[in-house]
């Protein structure tokens, strides 16, 4: 989209006050392009201009604000996280505890994880991560993905996966060039969000388990954080994978427990309401 020639040159002398015909040329030339994007304090064009002799151009915040929206939405897209969690914030989290008890073991639980968030570039740099545990339906995907959005938004790859997957991925792998692709942007992801570590089909090889040690060995000496989501706890693993793995998962990350109701049956009858019922969500 352009302006007009008499357009731009009435926003340059606008802007600049009295210039020679050179440089009102020049800023004519800039001042004639538009983005829709774009705000009026650089006259709708991305770019501010200043003019003390010699024209020297920057970008306008809305520029930047825009090139940081575009790459996290470029990161985002790569992440593989689940659309409806793109949009998820921690602190929208809601607190299931049924008791005065469960709430506060909750809410100490949420505090770590604000606080985390609130520390990502000491989060990256030490390569310490998150282990979320308890039932079904507490929000512990949710409060990962809202970390892995917080990230996302600060510029920092993210990858998602579910533990099954991923094993699936690294043995697909060993044979198909794209599922080994795929595997070492899982690796070398700066945050990688391994959901439902504990749900995972286990062959009397063992071979999950050894896939398990060699991903979490390699993230952990080179400082790249992780964040687990389980039903079971850290000690748990002991006998889920190894004591290897466990030992690895309490120098990796806080384990931090979530308890209380299944939100899930709440949305399901407000879904029900609204779609069959009639009523409103």
């Amino acid at each position: 989209m352009l302006r007009t020639k008499l357009e731009a040159e009435e926003i340059a002398k606008a802007r600049h006050g009295s210039l020679d015909a050179q440089s009102l040329r020049i800023l004519t030339a800039h001042y004639q392009r538009v983005q829709d994007w774009a705000c009026t304090n650089c006259a709708n064009i991305g770019t501010i201009a200043k003019f003390d002799g010699n024209i020297r151009t920057a970008d306008c915040m809305c520029k930047v604000i825009r090139k940081k929206k575009l790459l996290a939405d470029k990161l985002r897209s790569a992440s593989n996280m689940p659309h409806r969690y793109h949009d998820a914030d921690i602190r929208k989290w809601v607190n299931v505890g049924r008791n005065d008890r469960e709430l506060s073991l909750n809410n100490a639980s949420y505090h770590a994880v604000e606080q985390s968030a609130n520390n990502l570039s000491k989060m990256m740099m030490k390569g310490y991560g998150l282990y979320l545990t308890g039932p079904n339906g507490v929000g512990k995907t949710y409060l990962a993905c809202g970390v892995a959005n917080k990230a996302i938004n600060s510029g920092y790859s993210v990858r998602y996966y579910t533990m099954s997957v991923i094993v699936q991925t690294e043995i697909k792998g060993w044979r198909d060039q794209e599922a080994a692709s795929l595997m070492a942007g899982i690796k070398k992801s700066q945050l990688l969000i391994i959901d439902d570590i504990d749900k995972v089909y286990r062959t009397t090889t063992g071979i999950e388990t050894a896939l398990f040690d060699n991903l979490l060995r390699e993230r952990l000496q080179s400082n790249r954080p992780c964040i687990f989501t389980s039903n079971r706890t850290i000690n748990d693993a002991n006998n889920d994978y190894s004591q290897h793995i466990a030992s690895m998962l309490v120098e990796h990350c806080a384990e931090l427990v979530f308890v209380g109701q299944d939100h899930r049956r709440n949305m399901s009858d407000a879904i029900r309401r609204e779609i069959l019922d009639g009523g409103d969500a």
